[in-house]
């Protein structure tokens, strides 16, 4: 008999059922350790931003308060021609991460920036001044 006339058994190639159930379980498990991680990083990624947009939205109504002598009412002040302004483009901080809306509450010698999300997430920071010392 020749060498080439022996034929070797076919063996069927793939994977089992286990082996497969084994895989997708192993996927699961690593889908629910990081999907939780993710949603935080996710979360304090949009403080940070709003916390970013509000530093700048002080910045604008130091500008607007040193151009005009008073605080803005409002912030759509910032983005009005009014004095020297426009201060802030209205489109750099048109809504928060979370989709709401950026306010200003001015009082005497301090005012409170706030970010408001539609999920009722709030950022706030408040900045005490006095004229002429920002």
């Amino acid at each position: 008999m020749k060498l080439k006339d022996v034929k070797l058994p076919i063996t069927k190639m793939g994977f089992t059922l286990i082996e497969l159930m084994a895989v997708i379980a192993i996927i699961m498990i690593l889908a629910a350790v990081m999907i939780p991680n993710v949603a935080k990083n996710v979360e304090r990624g949009r403080i940070a931003k709003a916390t970013a947009d509000i530093d700048v939205l002080i910045k604008s109504v130091n500008l607007f308060q040193i151009d005009n002598g008073r605080l803005p009412t409002s912030l759509s002040e910032l983005w009005t021609a009014t004095g020297q302004g426009p201060y802030i483009s209205s489109d750099q901080v048109s809504t928060t991460p979370w989709g709401g809306s950026y306010s200003i509450v001015p009082g005497t010698g301090s005012y409170t920036i706030t970010a408001t999300g539609s999920d009722g997430t709030t950022v706030k920071v408040s900045k005490t001044i006095t004229f002429g010392n920002l």
